[in-house]
């Protein structure tokens, strides 16, 4: 007998599938964005039972899983959809549409950040699509679900929300994110809610995948991403979450921070819970005063000395005093993850802003002191469309020269990629003029084009 709870809503995260011959395909951006477990918890709290399905990971481990038959047995009336990343956006959109085609009572929104860059355009263009939370979605979520979950179609309550009524959009007056209460008191622990959560937590970002095949190469190491806040004062040319585009997203106008004893015990419970022993922290908004995050790592290291592992990118330069917390409380294959971008300091200070930016002699002065606390080092470089052969010389020069001085440090690599993505809302996409490139994807079609690169029937 099936004792699971009647699912109100569920949670459908929809990586690209990308075709690679006739019998591979390969799955692409595996990772959950944090903000569907926290919206899950907010849901269970106010008494529903929320779902997560990872549909990469279940089609994984059955290629012929059907999300349509599943919702259907299960008599699910609320879908919601992550596009958050828009290398999802093809995929996303194409499961709404079959699901509304099988399933046309199902209401289905979407949320996340390239669903919140082109809410009206989905709307108007896409009439599978029943409304979409544009910006943070913890409070509207709950609003949103009660409604519909009450037979109750006026939403024009529900904050962040755009919706279709008698064929026209509306969007809702009233814009809300969370402030430091609200953040503090959510929960970014969700995983109880997701289908196979400890297959989900060994999943490479990128996994090629044969037809038919149900084995999973799964990585080692089990790794989550924290939330250490909300916001980033930076405008970063080629990023799309810099203080402008979150502005005009969310409407957040300011930074909030998480307080450091709620995020260190809430990644504590996911080494119980579920064995998590490596950390990823994607947020580093203040390079020069990095003490919240400090004391995240001096919790963790009181509770469990030195057994915990963090890889940590810096959007600036750590501080000394930070790359002693790494090295005092947390394990030895901690790694720190810097991204100089440019050998030329002044085109990373002008494409990265004098809060990020750096000089080449504050670099090497912290990377040296990073080697004599023998911690792993990860520097990333890029080469970006605005560039010219000179300065992508130097980028190569200067890469040369610190593998020549780190030679004898064996936990230190740098990595050169060729960046030409082009972020909703990020500043060289909404200028391209200003920055000299030429983008190839800038519209909602742009972007649902880029990335129908078809996979298995979806």
């Amino acid at each position: 007998m099936n004792n699971k709870p009647q699912t109100d809503c569920l949670f459908l995260h929809i990586p690209n599938f990308i075709q690679l011959s006739n019998n591979t395909y390969k799955l692409w951006v595996n990772v959950i964005a944090m903000g569907v477990f926290s919206m899950c918890n907010e849901l269970y709290k106010h008494g529903f039972n929320p779902e997560i399905i990872h549909y990469g990971l279940e089609k994984v481990k059955n290629f012929r899983f059907n999300i349509r038959k599943y919702i259907k047995q299960n008599n699910i009336k609320i879908v919601a959809i992550s596009l958050h990343w828009h290398y999802q956006t093809y995929d996303s959109l194409m499961v709404a549409k079959r699901i509304k085609e099988e399933l046309p009572e199902t209401f289905i929104f979407l949320g996340g950040y390239t669903s919140s860059a082109f809410a009206e355009d989905i709307l108007q263009k896409y009439d599978f699509i029943d409304a979409i939370i544009k910006g943070e979605g913890e409070k509207p979520v709950v609003k949103l679900v009660s409604l519909i979950k009450n037979g109750e179609w006026d939403l024009s309550d529900v904050p962040n929300l755009l919706w279709r009524k008698n064929g026209k959009v509306i969007k809702n007056n009233d814009v809300w994110f969370a402030n430091e209460e609200e953040l503090n008191s959510y929960n970014f622990n969700g995983l109880r809610f997701l289908e196979d959560a400890n297959t989900y937590l060994h999943l490479p970002i990128k996994l090629n995948v044969e037809n038919e095949n149900t084995a999973i190469v799964l990585e080692q190491q089990s790794t989550v991403v924290c939330c250490l806040g909300r916001g980033c004062p930076g405008n970063c040319t080629w990023c799309g979450g810099g203080f402008n585009a979150v502005k005009q997203l969310t409407g957040r106008n300011k930074i909030t921070l998480r307080n450091p004893e709620i995020t260190a015990q809430e990644l504590l419970k996911y080494n119980r819970d579920y064995g998590v022993g490596t950390f990823y922290f994607c947020y580093d908004p203040y390079p020069k005063n990095q003490d919240n995050i400090i004391k995240v790592f001096e919790i963790m290291g009181k509770e469990m000395p030195n057994k915990l592992n963090v890889k940590f990118e810096c959007f600036g330069l750590p501080t000394f005093e930070f790359i002693d917390a790494v090295k005092n409380n947390l394990g030895d294959d901690s790694q720190i993850i810097i991204s100089p971008e440019f050998g030329n300091e002044d085109l990373r200070i002008e494409h990265k802003g004098e809060m990020f930016g750096y000089t080449n002699d504050d670099l090497l002065q912290t990377l040296k002191y990073i080697k004599e606390k023998n911690i792993p080092t990860l520097l990333y470089f890029a080469e970006v469309p605005f560039q010219d052969d000179k300065s992508k010389q130097e980028t190569k020069d200067f890469i040369e020269m610190l593998e020549t001085e780190f030679k004898d440090f064996e936990r230190f690599r740098t990595s050169l990629m060729t960046v030409n993505d082009f972020e909703p809302y990020a500043p060289w996409t909404i200028n391209p003029e200003k920055y000299g490139v030429i983008p190839n994807f800038k519209t909602l079609d742009d972007y649902v084009k880029k990335n129908q690169k078809y996979g298995p029937e979806l």
